[in-house]
């Protein structure tokens, strides 16, 4: 009666109320009202709280100015997340810094665990990490924010989590000089999901998640 998704998720095709109890034992449900499990257990962030207290992170997102981003960029030695793909671009660098990735959405697979740092996954991508090292799993609902999220807003909500005093936003052109393109680095289309201009909204969707979690907005190569 158990089934797999194609997702990773376990579901059932009508009410049992002893297997979804064992389910709800040992799963994440989609919802309730919905016959449907993630299988993969939220885990605790708590031993890399030290690397976020106190300090102004920076989040990388997949803007055009990602292309020149450069050791320059980061005159502190805050952590890092980089948004999906942008995590790579980012360890190319070098850097000191401790280097997060995050990945919110399942459809990106496999293809946004750093190298040598840590990966923030949400519960609907984390089937494509079973077995992987260096993985913490999120449920964007335990920062009261909706499964669809945007990846950004799931990086500044668990920075302020882990005591983060701020975060430094760096190539989010879309939302600074309305350049709605990905970075070349990136490998694939800012169309791959639907239309750009979808990136122009986005601004205001971050200003009302950050609320008054301070922010700075860096365009790298920007003289301003």
């Amino acid at each position: 009666m158990l089934r797999r998704g194609r997702d990773g998720s376990y579901w059932i095709p009508r009410r049992n109320k002893k297997l979804e109890t064992q389910l709800d034992k040992r799963f994440r449900r989609f919802s309730q009202r919905e016959l449907k499990w993630y299988p993969a257990p939220c885990t605790s962030l708590q031993d890399v709280k030290h690397h976020f207290r106190g300090q102004v992170c920076y989040i990388v997102g997949k803007g055009p100015s990602l292309d020149i981003l450069s050791k320059r960029d980061f005159p502190s030695t805050a952590p890092i997340i980089g948004l999906n793909e942008a995590v790579h671009q980012v360890e190319k660098l070098g850097l000191k810094n401790q280097v997060f990735g995050l990945q919110q959405d399942e459809k990106l697979k496999d293809s946004c665990h750093p190298t040598s740092g840590i990966l923030f996954v949400s519960i609907q991508a984390a089937y494509s990490y079973e077995g992987w090292k260096r993985v913490h799993v999120y449920d964007p609902r335990d920062y009261e924010l909706p499964l669809n999220t945007l990846s950004v807003n799931a990086a500044i909500s668990i920075a302020r989590h882990l005591e983060a005093v701020g975060c430094n936003l760096i190539s989010f052109d879309a939302c600074i000089n309305q350049h709605t393109d990905y970075a070349k680095c990136v490998g694939s289309a800012a169309t791959q999901g639907g239309k750009p201009e979808r990136f122009l909204s986005h601004r205001q969707m971050i200003e009302n998640c950050l609320g008054d979690f301070p922010v700075i907005w860096t365009i790298p190569g920007d003289p301003a």
